[in-house]
């Protein structure tokens, strides 16, 4: 099926995806509690290094600019669990993501 998004433009998704890239939505909703589990070290995400999305505040100012593109209003993240380093089985990853559920909801 065809997406229609803001200013009446429709795009044919080719291969069950599309871009969000340069698209306003149709009906843009407020993003107000959401979350992050990020699949890696702290330490390795939250040091200042070089390059586009190379630490987690560049992550978070490029995805705000996405979202502000598209028209999306957004709160600051209400939680951000942090799953690698050397946590070891679904227990490790499953709890801190339920964290982050029961923040968000």
């Amino acid at each position: 099926p065809t997406v229609t998004y803001g200013n009446n433009v429709h795009i044919m998704p080719e291969g069950g995806a599309w871009n969000l890239r340069n698209v306003k939505l149709y009906s843009p909703m407020r993003l107000e509690r959401w979350g992050i589990c990020v699949l890696m070290d702290e330490r390795s995400v939250t040091q200042p290094r070089d390059g586009p999305g190379a630490n987690l505040d560049s992550f978070l100012s490029d995805f705000k600019k996405v979202l502000e593109a598209c028209g999306v209003r957004y709160s600051p993240p209400s939680d951000i669990q942090f799953l690698g380093g050397d946590r070891g089985g679904s227990e490790a990853i499953s709890q801190p993501m339920q964290r982050v559920y029961t923040n968000v909801t």
